[in-house]
């Protein structure tokens, strides 16, 4: 009878440490929701930055230099913005360095994103070039 007894208390010692591990996945997984993907776009001097955001609080993104649209430190709503921030005006071929906050009611200022990327530089204006001689080659 004893033995019975304790292999049940042992059965809910199991079950209990194994619904603690689903509620631990469970907040992970939520956790992992307020990131956004690595997906980032590259068009000339504009960028496109896709993420999954969350439904609740806001996310404000700082980078330097503070040259570009939307302005350093521009708050979002996350039913406003969908899954893309758009940048652009930024200055050609200058390193960029982007963080991206999420905040709510309870997390205030969490660094969910960073990423330094180099805007491709403006295409040679002005490029002349002199042709001084031709050859010609006869090749059998």
């Amino acid at each position: 009878m004893l033995l019975l007894l304790l292999l049940l208390l042992l059965l809910l010692l199991l079950l209990l440490l194994l619904l603690l591990l689903l509620l631990l996945l469970l907040l992970m997984s939520s956790l992992l929701l307020l990131l956004p993907t690595k997906k980032t776009r590259i068009v000339s001097h504009n960028l496109f930055f896709r993420f999954s955001p969350m439904q609740d609080g806001y996310y404000r993104l700082y980078y330097k230099p503070e040259v570009g649209v939307p302005a350093a430190n521009t708050t979002f709503r996350p039913q406003s913005i969908s899954d893309v921030i758009k940048f652009s005006g930024g200055l050609p071929g200058t390193k960029y360095d982007f963080e991206l906050y999420y905040s709510n009611s309870t997390i205030n200022d969490w660094l969910t994103w960073t990423a330094s990327i180099t805007t491709a530089p403006d295409p040679p204006s002005e490029l002349a070039i002199d042709v001084r001689s031709v050859g010609w080659c006869i090749c059998i």
